[in-house]
């Protein structure tokens, strides 16, 4: 389904230039977001919790290192001028159609943990084989037969019924455990935020160059580079971290490293914010990405470990849905109109601000748990 979600959007995008077409093109975008999640849980299906980080690490740096061969391609078609920009898209769509061959070869789940739990035998009627029945027989196989149908309504409705408990109960132990709780928190503001940040860094990126270089260098742009240079580092970083074996349930540990690290991407931001030279908004991108991939697989190895059941897309997609109902508010609230519509620059001084303020609040967490742990 992700992958039809991306041909559609990669298709949309290259022919459609209709207004109604690009919001067909927005719902094939949406889902394909909300197809995401089952990308990055797929995998807890078939592995053991022990190796949850490890594998968190290896999805996250498989996703990043083809988004840098992506990069890399296009920087270098551009630079020998083999390709424009518009001549892109089309590799972007090949691309989309050979992920789609490929997904038909990963191993299935064959069972869902709320609708398709097991497969169940079905009860058997008589069987008419039209030769040897007599009208009796028939009608009383018909009856049997109705009998079924209504049992069989009554089990699908009984099904639903299940699920949507399952569903509840799910919701509700994931959420009333402070752990889960608490790095979801972070996981969904902390998305939010890098969202913000990835859908506006060309526009900042544009103002600098416009004030930092002269005519002739503004033609020569190298955003596919450090994109390139961006993901496979924060694919090594993921991939690195994915190897470390440590408690971070921890207070000087998870929650440190969460304060820290978060502190760090709001201070970078807001360092990208106020720059004049393009090359140090390029390395403010390349150092906020990779701590926030870094981050996310921790979070999420740790949210799926410590889940009652292996619920993991259910919280996984909560999760992503309120870091894009926040996204959506935060974009109304500084950039669209009706709104306070800020520049480039005072935007990044929000989401710098908004880091900041979500690192000292963990930092806090973290010298409150150390303390109450040495009073005991």
């Amino acid at each position: 389904m992700l992958c039809i979600m991306r041909f559609h959007c990669s298709g949309n995008s290259h022919w459609c230039r209709s207004l109604f077409a690009i919001q067909i093109m927005e719902v094939f975008y949406g889902t394909m977001v909300a197809c995401e999640v089952a990308y990055y849980t797929y995998i807890y299906a078939k592995v053991d919790p022990q190796h949850y980080q490890a594998v968190t690490s290896h999805m996250r740096a498989a996703a990043l290192i083809g988004r840098f061969v992506s990069g890399m391609t296009a920087q270098l078609l551009l630079i020998f001028g083999i390709m424009g920009v518009p001549e892109l898209n089309h590799l972007s769509f090949a691309g989309m159609i050979a992920s789609l061959i490929w997904s038909f070869g990963l191993p299935s789940i064959k069972h869902s943990l709320y609708f398709h739990r097991q497969s169940e035998a079905v009860p058997c009627s008589m069987i008419d084989n039209g030769e040897n029945l007599t009208h009796q027989n028939r009608d009383a196989a018909n009856a049997d037969l109705a009998d079924t149908d209504s049992e069989s309504n009554s089990k699908r409705k009984g099904i639903c019924h299940e699920a949507l408990h399952r569903l509840w109960r799910d919701f509700k132990n994931a959420y009333t455990n402070k752990y889960v709780l608490k790095w979801s928190i972070w996981w969904a503001l902390a998305t939010c935020g890098y969202q913000q940040v990835m859908s506006y860094v060309q526009i900042l990126w544009d103002e600098i160059q416009g004030a930092d270089m002269s005519p002739s260098e503004q033609n020569i742009s190298y955003n596919g580079a450090i994109e390139s240079l961006y993901t496979i580092i924060s694919a090594f970083s993921a991939f690195a971290f994915g190897r470390v074996q440590a408690d971070w349930s921890r207070p000087e540990k998870g929650e440190l490293l969460l304060g820290v690290l978060t502190l760090l991407e709001g201070l970078a931001l807001l360092w990208g914010s106020q720059c004049s030279s393009i090359w140090q908004a390029y390395l403010v991108y390349i150092v906020f990405g990779a701590l926030y991939h870094i981050m996310m697989t921790i979070s999420n190895s740790e949210v799926a470990r410590h889940l009652e059941s292996d619920c993991y897309a259910l919280i996984f997609g909560v999760n992503t849905f309120i870091a894009l109902l926040l996204q959506t508010v935060l974009t109304s609230a500084v950039a669209a109109q009706g709104g306070f519509m800020l520049p480039i620059r005072p935007q990044y001084v929000v989401y710098g601000r908004n880091f900041c303020i979500l690192g000292v609040i963990f930092l806090i967490k973290t010298f409150y748990s150390l303390t109450k742990s040495i009073c005991r």
